[in-house]
């Protein structure tokens, strides 16, 4: 490790655990990055030629992603990783993971159940010489089962897992949808972060590693929380403003001139402040909204009501007459969101480097106060750290580096 990484390291919360990160895509590689954030050292191993297959995904927006520019998707579970291109399908390149194995407190891969037993990178085989590896997999459907081999990405997890019924209407209408963001990789990394954590800590009573078994389809059934525990109470699969419970009240997005806001007025002083702000203090005596299961079973009469109050009105104005009195947002895209004076005060948009070649990123949210996160290493480029983890991590010779660079195991 160089010397610079030591110094930074010194001061983190995971500081000395090493990492190696064998998963691709979203799920893996951020929990991954959950724990380099800490000050763990990490080494992603990609496929030659091609690497995680996100280098590859970009998105549509004023022409920054050409295929030349780097991936959002990449960039964004990637900083504070050193890249090393290893073919795994060669005898070479499984005993350089090995080797790399047995000095590493972890491991992160997220391939189909019982491919990495073919190349000899299962769990049993590099526990039996290092078993204080922490070995984690992180899969679709888990390790057993009868879907254990079958593929399965984000958009599928929120089908199956019950999230895509989860949504509802302006009006508390029930919607089905999907969420843009990879929401279920996004929960999958950090359960398996917190997992390996608590793996940490019991290894430093038993002295011992352990194996985790991480699946998309779990974290999705324990994401849908209450909806999943009114299921589990009354049999009823809850629709609508069923999700939001039976005395919700009023809680949803009210229109002005010139954009829209999110209120949650479930409690009835807060109702009381919401139409007392909006100049018709008369409707919280209407029989219609007197109760907060009133509000609730008539949402669709009330709601039209309050947009017709605010329909003339700015957006920023309302939010600033309501926000002291109860819980408002305004539904911001995500350049508004990262405006906000509240998220730039809590510095969520952070470079990512330390080099003239800095990367944007958005700031961790774990904060702690002596042993802060990290944002040391901008995502790296697919082999950037080859040659500089076979010489310092593994040791071996410059000849020896060049003959697997010739040979096509390393790039």
């Amino acid at each position: 490790m160089p010397v610079e990484d030591i110094q930074r390291q010194e001061a983190s919360a995971l500081s000395g655990v090493r990492v190696l990160d064998l998963s691709r895509l979203i799920a893996g590689p951020y929990a991954a990055q959950l724990l380099g954030d800490l000050g763990a050292e990490v080494i992603k191993v990609e496929k030659p030629g091609s690497g995680d297959d996100t280098r590859a995904s970009t998105v549509q927006g004023r022409g920054h992603y050409d295929g030349q520019a780097p991936s959002p998707f990449f960039e964004s579970v990637n900083r504070n990783k050193r890249s090393i291109a290893v073919d795994l399908r060669a005898a070479d390149g499984q005993q350089l993971v090995r080797d790399l194995a047995a000095r590493a407190d972890v491991l992160i891969e997220n391939f189909r159940a019982g491919t990495l037993a073919r190349y000899g990178l299962d769990e049993a085989t590099l526990r039996s010489f290092n078993p204080r590896l922490i070995y984690c997999s992180v899969t679709g459907y888990g390790q057993s089962g009868p879907k254990a081999n079958a593929p399965g990405v984000d958009p599928v997890f929120q089908a199956q897992g019950g999230l895509m019924s989860a949504f509802v209407g302006k009006d508390g209408s029930a919607l089905s949808g999907r969420l843009a963001l990879t929401v279920t990789d996004l929960v999958t990394g950090q359960n398996a972060a917190s997992s390996i954590l608590a793996a940490l800590y019991e290894r430093e009573r038993s002295g011992v590693g352990q194996y985790i078994d991480v699946a998309l389809l779990d974290s999705t059934l324990a994401l849908m929380s209450h909806v999943a525990q009114h299921f589990l109470i009354t049999g009823d699969a809850p629709r609508g403003t069923q999700l939001l419970g039976g005395d919700s009240g009023f809680s949803g997005i009210i229109t002005c001139a010139d954009g829209a806001l999110m209120v949650v007025a479930v409690r009835q002083h807060h109702f009381e402040a919401l139409v007392g702000a909006l100049g018709k203090p008369e409707l919280a005596l209407d029989k219609r909204f007197a109760t907060r299961r009133d509000r609730g079973r008539n949402a669709a009469t009330l709601q039209p009501l309050l947009d017709a109050l605010v329909v003339n009105r700015q957006v920023a104005d309302v939010a600033a007459t309501l926000e002291e009195k109860l819980p408002v947002g305004i539904v911001n895209d995500i350049a508004a969101a990262f405006d906000d004076p509240q998220a730039v005060h809590r510095g969520l948009k952070v470079d990512v480097g330390s080099d003239d070649r800095l990367a944007p990123g958005v700031a961790s949210p774990l904060r702690l106060t002596r042993t802060p996160p990290a944002y040391h290493r901008r995502p790296p480029a697919l082999g950037e750290h080859s040659m500089e983890i076979l010489r310092d991590e593994l040791r071996l010779s410059a000849a020896r580096s060049a003959q697997l660079v010739r040979s096509g195991v390393v790039a």
